[in-house]
C-alpha cells in the first residue's frame, strides 16, 4: 500500500492542521488516517503558518520567526 500526504488542512480558526494519508483504490482516492500536525515538542502549531511551501513528501512551514523553517519529510509503506 502507498500513502500520500496531504498537509495543512484547516482544523478549527484557533490554527492547528492536521495530515491526512491518502491511497488509491480501484481508481479513486481513499483517505485512510488524519494525524494532528504537532511540533518537535509535542504541542500545536503556535498559530497559522505565515509561510508553507509542500513538495513532494516534504513541507516546510514558518511561523512567528522569520528565521525558523521547520521542515517534515513522511514516507510511505
Amino acid at each position: 500500500m502507498e500513502l500520500w500526504p496531504s498537509f495543512g488542512s484547516y482544523d478549527d480558526p484557533r490554527g492547528r492542521y492536521s495530515v491526512t494519508f491518502a491511497q488509491l483504490a480501484d481508481g479513486a482516492v481513499e483517505s485512510v488516517e488524519t494525524v494532528p500536525l504537532v511540533m518537535p515538542d509535542g504541542s500545536p502549531p503556535p498559530g497559522w503558518a505565515r509561510h508553507r511551501v509542500c513538495r513532494d513528501n516534504r513541507l516546510w512551514l514558518q511561523f512567528e520567526d522569520p528565521r525558523d523553517w521547520y521542515v517534515l519529510e513522511i514516507g510511505g509503506d
